[in-house]
């Protein structure tokens, strides 16, 4: 699993278990963890910043420090951690990154299944049709159009395709 190396793996099992019953669904889990995002919320003296709060829990700051090595990942997970980090700032995105490793442990632990890379492979290749269709409407606007080259599917996933100029004016 990226991310996760054979000590994590074991430092995880170690605080968490293999048994995961004693959590009914993956939110409580999370919610163990502590790895949602801070609410802002009432207290006496004022309003909490939202923000993440302190770890507390070694399984996730195993998970945290697995999810900041997600940055140079070639793989589904890296490419989140890289946008949840562009949109939102590192110790943010370490929490997003490090709460969706988990909830991958928590159906892999619970259904007893081996880690499927391809599941998010899909979903990496959904989302970046998603960013080609919405590079399209933008192109248009600036009077470009975008002409995908003859490659094979491997290399239009990369980015493969030609934007050319298509004559018409801006208005």
């Amino acid at each position: 699993m990226p991310g996760i190396d054979s000590l994590t793996a074991q430092m995880l099992l170690t605080e968490i278990g293999p048994d995961l019953s004693a959590f009914p669904n993956v939110a409580a889990f999370i919610s163990w963890l502590r790895l949602l995002p801070r609410q802002a919320c009432q207290r006496r003296e004022g309003a909490v910043a939202p923000g993440t709060g302190p770890i507390k829990n070694r399984a996730a700051l195993a998970l945290r420090m697995a999810a900041r090595g997600l940055h140079r990942s070639q793989t589904f997970l890296g490419e989140y951690y890289r946008r949840m980090r562009a949109r939102l700032g590192a110790p943010k995105a370490n929490t997003a990154a490090a709460h969706m490793l988990a909830r991958i442990i928590y159906h892999l632990l619970t259904k007893r299944q081996p880690y499927d890379e391809s599941i998010l492979s899909n979903k990496r290749l959904a989302s970046a049709n998603a960013r080609k269709r919405g590079f399209e409407p933008r192109l248009a606007n600036l009077a470009f159009s975008w002409c995908p080259s003859r490659l094979s599917l491997d290399d239009c996933s990369l980015g493969g395709g030609v934007v050319e100029l298509s004559g018409r004016a801006r208005g």
